[in-house]
């Protein structure tokens, strides 16, 4: 059988006969086929997982000696020699033995070719499909207890989720489904564009974290790293999924209310001969923590691979379609004293496509276009004199077009050339039309120096608006003793603001009242310049694998929420809007540590302290609004009863952030105003630090080899009307659910 994703070289001429390779993977004592082994041929930049027979079949190979690394997550990985004679098939088996404290999977996304983690010189984290807790609904939950990793908004499930690393803003932590940037500033436009609530986990194979500098790779919106998430694939002819959702949550409300949550999911997927070819669509359903923050998201998405001789071409369309409130779309009606049916609606089309060949042993070619669409419709966003007055809505397109050429002239050695242009353009009815465009280059090469090796790398970015800007990366993996690995990484990276930055207007107010203009876009935002430096310490061990960073990023005119203050009736209101901080110093250290107690559990730990400040006037430092300041979290799932049917997770979250109620606000406020009824408003600001702590609980019994029951229980030690800038968080969720698969 052919491997799910069959990557082939080239390189054959009338002269030369080629030969074929075929990797078959196994357990050392049963001899049972390892389904999803990734399998790497060094020199070539092939590299696929194993299918359900645990084989893999590259053709068309260059007669040549070939160093081959086979590896899987739980297994000791292996490596070894392998002859390719001309007009022949070489058959070779690998027999993996089980260890289950073996944490080291394969990652592409931190230098865009394959390489075991324990040789990454990035700080990385992999979410693996088989080895993470149960219970989580959506890319947002998996992602929460990462550390350096804060999730703004949720909280519930249909809630709006976007995501930061080590205190870089949204729009600085690029985030990616199968190779496609999913960042679209205008969609949340708080939460970078990209809402991880809408990708439910059924959707999801693998998420790579790659956290430190990515702009070298990826461009300006890879500053603080980049999140790349796999979705699911066909290791087999034909199979169906279904998953079903449904529960409720308490309203914080004081009444005691519930709202009532449901998530669906198919996926059906065929492969045949040199084609592939996947569908699937979800609905989601919220029915709102608080008043108005319901929300309902339709996705489709149907993917098509074509194999070759020489590589494979692929093409994807997604389409998704959301209808929520706010707060839920982003929370800032909460900050005024007007109670407002504030609606936002959603609506994107992505289309990508990517060809992938070799152009002879040891070069690959690689191009991906992409092209969306999408468009923002605020319902009643326009108040004037506490009456509503009007609807604001906003087009945007994004073209992108990136040719890529890998070369590797000894194994594991790559270098890789690579240009990018992308095109946006953002329509509207207050503003008009704005288009912008960058052309961008880039060149990285990998190299030892003795039993290390090093990385250097720089992207040169023309941007229509801004000019040319170079950005360089450099990072160093230094083994120090086996299973000991000591790394470290320094990068510059150029952000500049987007249209909505710029020019989108608040919610409350995109007209002028008086002679002040409330907007949420600033037209004198400048584009934001950091310079960030990590060093870390990865270890492997029998009994654990661990990683702990030190890390530090200086940002100029880093683009930060403030407020401003508008006189309504006689009365001062405040407004979110965006603003350039001169100088900006983050500093931060993480740790996280993963232990397989025996075969049938794991344990997880993830800590995070941060602190990010600017300077005033006179040079006093001043900790930034909102940032995370700590996080703890910690995950367990145990496997029980024969054949481990039944897996119990157990998972805490507690965090802690700086919030100081007198700057935000830019004044002393005695009072929040009064509502409708006469009564006093209290957004429940916390003082200086807002905490959080959660608990959550969840079983998945395996009825049979197609049935999946499971249920969660979340948020079972929250402080439910403790708020963050205003926006009160979820209480008690309960969730029950069923996955059905027919093969």
């Amino acid at each position: 059988m052919y491997c799910a994703s069959v990557l082939i070289s080239a390189g054959q001429t009338n002269a030369e006969k080629t030969g074929t390779m075929l990797v078959r993977v196994q357990v050392a004592d049963s001899e049972e086929p390892l389904n999803g082994a990734y399998v790497l041929v060094g020199g070539t930049g092939l590299y696929s997982p194993a299918d359900s027979s645990g084989s893999c079949r590259f053709l068309d190979v260059k007669p040549d000696v070939y160093r081959v690394l086979v590896s899987h997550i739980g297994y000791i990985s292996l490596e070894q020699e392998v002859e390719v004679q001309s007009a022949e098939v070489t058959k070779v088996v690998f027999k993996l033995t089980a260890n289950p404290n073996q944490l080291d999977p394969i990652v592409v996304t931190g230098t865009r070719t394959p390489r075991p983690v324990s040789q990454s010189p990035f700080s990385t984290h992999v979410i693996e499909k088989h080895y993470r807790p149960t219970g989580q609904q959506t890319a947002a939950d998996l992602l929460r207890s990462v550390s350096g990793i804060d999730i703004s908004g949720g909280g519930a499930p249909g809630l709006m989720a976007g995501v930061s690393l080590r205190g870089s803003s949204p729009s600085q932590t690029l985030v990616m489904l199968d190779g496609v940037r999913l960042n679209m500033a205008g969609k949340t436009s708080t939460l970078g564009g990209v809402d991880l609530s809408e990708i439910g986990v059924d959707h999801i194979d693998r998420i790579e974290v790659i956290k430190g500098p990515g702009s070298a790779l990826y461009g300006s919106d890879a500053g603080g790293g980049v999140i790349q998430i796999f979705s699911q694939t066909v290791n087999k002819p034909r199979v169906t999924r279904v998953s079903l959702t449904t529960g409720g949550g308490k309203c914080v409300d004081d009444c005691g209310s519930l709202y009532a949550t449901q998530r669906y999911h198919v996926f059906h997927g065929r492969r045949q001969r040199s084609w592939q070819w996947t569908a699937e669509g979800s609905v989601a359903a919220n029915g709102g923590h608080i008043e108005n923050t319901d929300a309902q998201v339709w996705n489709a998405m149907t993917k098509l691979i074509h194999h070759r001789t020489n590589g494979r071409t692929a093409a994807n369309l997604f389409l998704s379609r959301r209808r929520g409130g706010s707060p839920g779309a982003e929370g800032q009606g909460q900050l005024t004293t007007f109670d407002i049916d504030d609606r936002q609606n959603n609506d994107v089309v992505r289309l990508s496509l990517s060809d992938r060949r070799q152009l002879h042993s040891g070069m690959q070619f690689e191009a991906n276009s992409t092209v969306h669409w999408w468009q923002v419709n605020r319902i009643n966003p326009i108040v004037q004199k506490g009456e509503l007055a009007g609807n604001f809505s906003a087009k945007h397109q994004l073209w992108t077009l990136e040719p890529r050429v890998d070369y590797t002239t000894h194994y594991l050695r790559p270098l890789t050339v690579g240009a990018e242009y992308r095109f946006q353009r953002q329509h509207d009815g207050l503003f008009g039309i704005q288009t912008a465009h960058v052309l961008a280059m880039y060149v990285q090469n990998r190299f030892e120096i003795g039993a290390h090796e090093v990385e250097v790398g720089v992207r040169l970015d023309d941007h229509s608006l801004y000019g040319n800007q170079l950005n360089p990366r450099m990072s160093i993996a230094a083994r120090l003793h086996e299973g000991l690995v000591l790394r470290s990484a320094l990068g510059r990276a150029f952000v500049s603001p987007s249209f909505d930055d710029i020019f989108r207007p608040t919610e409350l107010f995109p007209q002028a009242i008086g002679d002040v203009v409330g907007e949420t876009g600033n037209l004198s935002l400048q584009p934001e310049f950091v310079w960030t430096a990590d060093i870390g310490i990865r270890w492997q061990m029998h009994q654990l694998q661990g990683e702990a960073t030190v890390y530090q990023s200086r940002y100029r005119n880093l683009i930060q929420p403030s407020t401003v203050m508008i006189e309504i009736d006689s009365t001062m209101q405040p407004f979110l809007s965006l603003s350039n901080i001169a100088k900006v110093h983050i500093t931060g250290v993480e740790f996280s540590k993963r232990v397989r107690i025996q075969k049938q559990s794991e344990l997880q730990i993830n800590y995070t302290f941060q602190r990010a400040f600017d300077a005033d006037a006179t040079g006093v430092n001043r900790n930034l609004q909102g940032r995370l300041r700590q996080k703890l979290s910690g995950d367990y799932h145990i496997d029980i009863g024969e054949s481990y049917p039944i897996r119990l997770s157990l998972r805490a979250d507690w965090q802690d952030r700086y919030f100081d109620e007198g700057r935000y606000f830019n004044q002393s406020i005695e009072s929040e105003g009064i509502d409708e009824d006469g009564e006093e408003l209290e957004i429940g600001s916390p003082e200086e630090n807002w905490r959080y702590l959660t608990l959550g609980l969840s079983c998945r019994y395996k009825l049979t080899k197609s049935i999946i029951l499971q249920t969660d229980v979340t948020n079972l030690l929250d402080e439910r009307y403790q708020t963050v800038f205003g926006i009160p968080q979820p209480g008690l969720i309960a969730t029950a659910g069923l996955k059905l698969t027919l093969d």
